[in-house]
C-alpha cells in the first residue's frame, strides 16, 4: 500500500525541514507506538497515548493539536518553551496542527528524524479519528434545526457527574418546556426553525462549559456545569426573563408559555435520577400554572 501521509515541520525559532519521513526498519522506530494508537477512535484519547509514547522517548513536555474538522482542539502537559509544530495530512486531507514542546532549545538533527518518525505514527490513526468523531457528532445532533439532541446528553452528564464529583464544580440540570407550540399554527418546518431559535436563546443565556439539548417536541434539557457556589436561582430566574421577552415570530413574544424544572447535584444522585428531579420540578412548575422555575428539594 502506498505511504501517502506527508506532515510539514517548522521549530518555534523559524526554522524550517523538509520532514517527509519514510516509514522503513529502523531501529529508534518503535513498531510498539503503531500498535497501540490502533486501540483507540476516541481523540483524546489516541493524542494522550501518543504523548506518553513520545515523551518517554524524547524529552516532551507538551502536546496541543487543533484541527479545522468540526473544530477540533486538545492540549496535554505543559505547552510552553521551545516547540516543534507539524502540519498533518493524510492523503492530501488536512488534518490539523500538532504541536510538540520540548524540555530544551532545539533538538538534534537525529533527534528530529526521530521524531519525525514517531510522528508519522499518528497520522493514520489520527485521521480514523477525526472521521470517527465526524461521523458520531453527526448522529448526536438534530439535522434540521442543529440542536444536540437526547443520544449526547448520557455522555456530557457522566463528564459533568465526575467533574462535580472529585473536582470544585456544581453541577445542575433544568428542563424547560414551552407551550408556544400548542398555541400557535405553524408547520412542521416552521416549527423546527423556532425550535432552533429558541435554543440559540438559551445558548445565549449559558456559557460555553454549559450544555442544551432538545429534549421532546416542545422541551429542552439544560446542563449547567459552574464553579460551585454560582448563584443557580439567579441563573434561572434570568433565563427565564429572557425567554419571556424574546420576540421569535410574527412579533409573538413567548410571554406567560414557559415553565422550568430545576435539580442540583448533591453528591449522591446518578445522571438519570438528576433528569427525573429536573422532570418532578418542571411538572410542579406547570400544575402552579407556569411562568416560574420550580428547584427539586
Amino acid at each position: 500500500m502506498p505511504d501517502n501521509g506527508h506532515l510539514c515541520l517548522a521549530t518555534s525559532s523559524k526554522q524550517h525541514v523538509d520532514a517527509l519521513a519514510e516509514f522503513g526498519a529502523d531501529s529508534f522506530f518503535n513498531r510498539r507506538i503503531m500498535t497501540i494508537l490502533q486501540t483507540s477512535l476516541n481523540l483524546k484519547e489516541l493524542l494522550s497515548l501518543f504523548y506518553k509514547e513520545v515523551s518517554d522517548k524524547i524529552g516532551i513536555h507538551g502536546l496541543a493539536f487543533s484541527s479545522l474538522f468540526n473544530c477540533h482542539a486538545f492540549s496535554t502537559g505543559r505547552c510552553e518553551g521551545h516547540s516543534y509544530c507539524y502540519w498533518l495530512k493524510a492523503n492530501d486531507q488536512d488534518l490539523g496542527e500538532l504541536q510538540l514542546f520540548i524540555d530544551k532549545n532545539a533538538l538534534s538533527s537525529i533527534e528530529i528524524i526521530h521524531l519525525n518518525k514517531l510522528v508519522k505514527t499518528l497520522i493514520f490513526p489520527l485521521r480514523n479519528s477525526l472521521q470517527y468523531t465526524s461521523i458520531l457528532h453527526m448522529s448526536y445532533v438534530d439535522p434540521i434545526t442543529g440542536i444536540t439532541n437526547h443520544l449526547y446528553i448520557e455522555e456530557v452528564l457522566r463528564k459533568a457527574l465526575h467533574d462535580a464529583t472529585y473536582g470544585d464544580s456544581c453541577l445542575t440540570v433544568f428542563v424547560l418546556r414551552l407551550n408556544i407550540f400548542c398555541c400557535t399554527n405553524l408547520g412542521a418546518f416552521q416549527s423546527e426553525q423556532l425550535r432552533a431559535r429558541i435554543s440559540r436563546e438559551i445558548e445565549y443565556k449559558l456559557t460555553s462549559s454549559d450544555y442544551v439539548f432538545r429534549y421532546g417536541s416542545d422541551q429542552f434539557l439544560g446542563v449547567i456545569n459552574r464553579e460551585s457556589g454560582a448563584n443557580i436561582s439567579s441563573i434561572s430566574q434570568e433565563l427565564l426573563k429572557h425567554l419571556r421577552n424574546a420576540v421569535f415570530f410574527d412579533e409573538h413574544s413567548i410571554g406567560n408559555d414557559v415553565s422550568i424544572g430545576v435539580a442540583t447535584y448533591t453528591g449522591k444522585e446518578a445522571t438519570r435520577d438528576l433528569i427525573k428531579q429536573a422532570k418532578t420540578s418542571l411538572n410542579s412548575a406547570i400544575k402552579y400554572g407556569g411562568n416560574q422555575v420550580v428547584f427539586y428539594s
